[in-house]
């Protein structure tokens, strides 16, 4: 249709998909209706982003049909909960509220160590929330912008109170421009820095959906799909190099890669599916694992499924 962008639009299109390998999840809708790929026109901030021109294009409602459906472990946690959009109140109080208070393992000698700790920027600070509250791990939270923010006092903290270290940075060096090759260098220096460590893990970068900026020419946000995938990719060889685990969560969170709330973060419903998976991929949902959910947002789950 003449003026629309991102987005197939005319009746008689369809998109057909052949399974080449074993499908390891998938999001799944009971009800069938368009899923048009969200985007955002320049000058849809503040008060206009309720205009119809802005809203029409940029509404996350349609996300709420779908639900993740894995293998039954992470399948059974996801249903504890009600992750529609009518629910997004209550779930960023629970995650991003004074209900969650950070554990002091990395800081604070005397207390046990921490189980996992992650380290990077608001991604990774809103994993480790995640993690907190549904599963119950013993979190240390590391949060700087970029790879290289760091000092020889902060890699003593995670060789000594780490059990594991998860890497997650990304977003701050592809909105500023950082090449592939830049990026790769900052990360190995990490890599070195740990290499003594016995458990140090990547996550992916997630994607970021078409917003305003992205779409500038030339654009003041450089995170887009094609960009992200080369960092990707770059941190797939590294961290083979390395002979280090890197979890690859696109299967989860890239079908709704265009439902990130405020443009950048996942959707709380993508959010949540990959916490439970990353949790299952490092063993925190086997059943040897003391599981103890963060007592303070238990009441708070709860009002999930009221």
């Amino acid at each position: 249709v003449p003026g629309e962008s991102f987005r197939v639009t005319a009746d008689a299109v369809e998109i057909r998909v052949t399974q080449t390998s074993i499908v390891k999840g998938y999001w799944a809708s009971p009800v069938y209706e368009p899923l048009y790929t969200r985007w955002q026109p320049q000058n849809c901030r503040g008060e206009e982003k309720t205009s119809d021109r802005c809203a029409s294009v940029g509404t996350v409602k349609t996300i709420d049909n779908y639900e993740f459906m894995t293998h039954n472990k992470v399948t059974k946690e996801l249903s504890k909960f009600d992750s529609s959009s009518s629910k997004s109140g209550t779930w960023k109080k629970v995650c991003f509220g004074n209900a969650v208070k950070p554990v002091p393992c990395l800081e604070d000698e005397s207390t046990p160590k921490c189980d996992l700790c992650m380290w990077g920027a608001s991604h990774s600070l809103r994993l480790a929330q995640w993690l907190q509250i549904l599963v119950g791990i013993r979190m240390g939270r590391f949060t700087r912008h970029m790879p290289d923010m760091y000092k020889p006092k902060h890699i003593t903290k995670f060789m000594e109170r780490c059990k594991t270290v998860v890497i997650g940075f990304g977003q701050w060096p592809l909105s500023f421009g950082n090449t592939t090759q830049e990026f790769t260098d900052m990360i190995r220096t990490l890599l070195k820095e740990l290499e003594h460590h016995p458990h140090v893990v990547g996550r992916s970068v997630h994607y970021n959906p078409e917003g305003d900026e992205k779409l500038m020419c030339p654009p003041m946000d450089n995170r887009n799909v094609a960009y992200t995938d080369d960092y990707n990719n770059a941190m797939k060889e590294l961290y083979a190099e390395f002979g280090r685990e890197w979890i690859d969560t696109r299967w989860v969170d890239g079908p709704l890669w265009d439902f990130n709330h405020d443009w950048n973060h996942l959707h709380h419903k993508v959010e949540v599916a990959e916490a439970f998976t990353v949790a299952d991929r490092l063993g925190f949902l086997d059943g040897d694992y003391p599981r103890k959910p963060d007592p303070m947002s238990v009441a708070m789950l709860t009002k999930l499924n009221e």
